[in-house]
């Protein structure tokens, strides 16, 4: 059985957070730096643009 990691691979791993909230501060860093690396970053800090809706509501009024 061969695994291969890619680099960076537990860079993103986010650790469960704790009920009692005692890894706090290291589940918070490494959800930023994972979302940061996947370069979503930008939708937490309000700074990128919005997604546009897939399915908007039809001209005619009806739904």
């Amino acid at each position: 059985m061969s695994v291969t990691n890619k680099l960076g691979d537990d860079f993103l791993r986010i650790p469960k957070l704790d009920a009692a909230g005692t890894n706090w501060v290291v589940y918070r860093d490494r959800f930023l730096l994972s979302i940061d690396a996947c370069g979503l970053g930008e939708h937490l800090d309000s700074t990128g643009e919005a997604p546009t809706n897939p399915h908007p509501a039809p001209m005619d009024g009806s739904s």
